[in-house]
């Protein structure tokens, strides 16, 4: 993945797989990074499927305060979801 993102600095796709891919082996730090860094390179429009991972990988590192700060900048970007609801209240049981 790393050399693939050296070739292609402004896939965000790229960047968003490589960071499923870190969450799924629980690299959450690393996942947190990547994702950002595919953030970063991208017009607003592309960064959709980057920001929920984010919320995901958030909530693997138990940093539940950013993960819903994170859903919730993302409910004002994109709309609220029966899936950010199910993750709303997976964090209000976290939080409380």
């Amino acid at each position: 993945f790393e050399n693939a993102l050296k070739e292609n600095k402004k896939n965000v796709s790229l960047y968003n797989k490589y960071g499923v891919f870190l969450i799924e082996n629980e690299q959450f730090n690393q996942a947190i990074k990547w994702l950002m860094k595919g953030k970063s390179v991208s017009s607003d429009s592309d960064t959709k499927d980057v920001e929920y991972n984010l919320i995901i990988a958030y909530e693997g590192l138990q940093d539940y305060n950013t993960a819903l700060q994170m859903l919730e900048l993302y409910e004002a970007s994109y709309g609220i979801t029966d899936v950010l609801e199910k993750e709303r209240e997976f964090l209000s049981t976290r939080l409380s």
